[in-house]
């Protein structure tokens, strides 16, 4: 593609991507925060639901909080195809998405050191997500 062509496209995704996240937020320190939320890239603050939060944190064992990100982006990837996303962040974000899809999921480590932990999202599991988690997460673009 044209370089040209490229950084302008590149300027574009980014005025399109002010809502995400300035500097995500770990699930282990919002407890310490009076206010939970984070600030966007264009100077807003968005609150975290502290059900959302709960739940979250009832997802996971607590030694792994402080590596959930939130909010957790869900990208759309046009390379991947029509309609596809990614999870962006960690592992462990990745491992709540996935839980959220299928509630039968094996715990963490297992999940963790298995070969599907990898996976693209459609728009039918992104509407699943973000009835589940509205606040805690946000869909970006690439």
């Amino acid at each position: 593609m044209d370089d040209k062509l490229s950084k302008f496209l590149q300027i574009e995704i980014d005025q399109i991507n002010t809502h995400l996240p300035s500097k995500p937020v770990k699930l282990s320190v919002l407890d310490g925060l009076k206010i939970q939320g984070y600030q966007s890239r264009d100077g807003n603050f968005t609150h975290f639901a502290k059900n959302e939060i709960t739940q979250l944190k009832n997802m996971i064992p607590k030694d792994f909080w402080k590596h959930i990100q939130l909010p957790i982006i869900i990208l759309r990837r046009r390379d991947l195809g029509t309609g596809a996303f990614t999870i962006g962040g960690t592992e462990e974000n990745s491992y709540v998405i996935e839980k959220i899809l299928d509630d039968n999921l094996s715990n963490y480590l297992i999940w963790k050191n298995s070969e599907t932990n990898k996976k693209i999202l459609y728009r039918p599991d992104v509407s699943i997500i973000r009835k589940f988690l509205p606040t805690t997460t946000v869909l970006g673009f690439s």
